[in-house]
């Protein structure tokens, strides 16, 4: 297992940052909300390295939420990502923020579905399970066209403007289960899930 994690994700209005020590978690950061993620990502990621009292080449793997979520903040995160990781030489793995969100949703139990708004009358969806302490997938990441679904059983709705957002501990966590499995992604070929099928690789339904 890698020692050294460093986990961030910018999808949302609010920014979250994470570091870990294997499975334990060293500190953890999370801006109020609005701020732009351009000009404190970086500063607030030495900040935590600094209290910490951790030199930026310890860090042996990064963890980045890819989305979906705001365009803007989406590239602030996977390009620190792709600098960070040229530039030290570190390893990166990607999760997708709306699996992180669900990952750390209290208090649910069975399947669910979450659902983030896409704008222009779309949302993201995607469905989970939570049994016995266990996560899984139970349908990816799909973009549907009007809010009909809303109303249907166990829908709950994520993101901005909800008391929903991506968790960097959780992205970090998923991002162990990557780690596992050697799923490491070259830097350079990291993109972000955006939020137009234009500009993703997501099922239309």
């Amino acid at each position: 297992m890698t020692n050294k994690l460093l986990a961030f994700d910018t999808s949302s209005e609010i920014l979250s940052i994470a570091i870990f020590d294997g499975e334990r978690k060293i500190a953890a950061f999370e801006s109020s909300g609005f701020v732009r993620h351009s000009s404190i990502l970086l500063p607030s990621i030495e900040k935590l390295l600094k209290e910490n009292k951790i030199k930026p080449d310890e860090i042996d793997v990064m963890a980045v939420g890819l989305g979906p979520g705001s365009f803007t903040g989406l590239r602030v995160g996977v390009t620190a990502a792709k600098i960070l990781g040229y530039a030290l030489k570190k390893k990166v793995v990607g999760v997708s923020s709306l699996d992180a969100i669900a990952f750390g949703m209290p208090d649910v139990e069975g399947v669910f579905t979450l659902a983030v708004d896409a704008r222009r009358g779309k949302w993201y969806t995607a469905a989970y399970e939570k049994k016995n302490g266990g996560f899984s997938v139970v349908r990816k990441l799909r973009l549907n066209k009007g809010g009909e679904f809303l109303d249907e059983k166990n829908v709950i709705r994520a993101g901005d403007g909800t008391p929903f957002h991506p968790n960097a501990e959780c992205v970090a966590r998923l991002g162990m289960e990557q780690i596992k499995k050697k799923e490491f992604i070259d830097p350079f070929r990291l993109e972000p899930l955006y939020l137009y099928p234009r500009d993703c690789n997501v099922t239309k339904r």
